[in-house]
């Protein structure tokens, strides 16, 4: 049976999505809770982003403050736009919505540092959280970034 004609699996499909959402949620909770509040990075375009955020907040003295949502998804646009002609329609839609739910929690002031400054306890709930969440992402075809 060719895939054009695979019959649409609405369980396997809400399943996916409940997944997505899970992980999504374990991606923006590390990084509003424990990795951004004590100034740490992750990889990829939520790293970069938080980078320039920070780094325009320290040379503007607070004066100028970018939204790290904002950012992040500003980033992604180009790369999303690509994957849509490149990947998979169904690894992209997952991806499409993984991307904005992030963008969308982490553009919303809810930041806190759960470990205080314990930077090492931040690195490791954090990272922990952050792998476990893109496992999940990746183990159901969806990604969280670029």
């Amino acid at each position: 049976m060719s895939s054009a004609m695979r019959k649409f699996d609405l369980r396997k499909e809400l399943r996916t999505l409940g997944s997505v959402l899970f992980g999504t949620a374990l991606i923006v909770v590390a990084i509003a809770f424990f990795i951004d509040p004590v100034k740490l990075y992750t990889g990829g375009v939520s790293g970069l982003s938080q980078l320039i955020v920070n780094v325009v907040e320290v040379a503007t003295g607070g004066a100028v403050e970018i939204n790290l949502g904002i950012l992040i998804y500003g980033f992604q646009i180009p790369l999303l736009i690509f994957g849509w002609f490149k990947l998979s329609r169904r690894f992209i839609v997952y991806t499409i919505l993984t991307v904005t739910l992030i963008a969308f929690f982490l553009a919303l002031p809810i930041g806190y540092a759960v470990m205080g400054t314990d930077t090492l306890g931040s690195a490791l709930a954090g990272g922990g959280l952050l792998g476990i969440g893109n496992g999940i992402l990746l183990r159901v075809g969806a990604s969280s970034e670029g």
